[in-house]
């Protein structure tokens, strides 16, 4: 069983990675990301975001 970190662990443990591999993401790794994301709460139940994923060439 997987022990919940705190909220302060958390915020404090994160991490910012911006450099990115070369390698096409799953696209069942992206189905599950925005179906999870269509699942977090939002300030007045707006869902202010967008998601524009795209695949292919440049």
């Amino acid at each position: 069983m997987t022990q919940a970190l705190s909220v302060t662990d958390a915020v404090t443990s994160r991490r910012s990675i911006r450099r990115f591999l070369p390698d096409a993401v799953d696209p069942a790794v992206l189905r599950g990301v925005l179906e999870t994301a269509q699942r977090a709460p939002s300030g007045g139940n707006v869902q202010p975001w967008n998601a524009h994923v795209v695949t292919g060439e440049p």
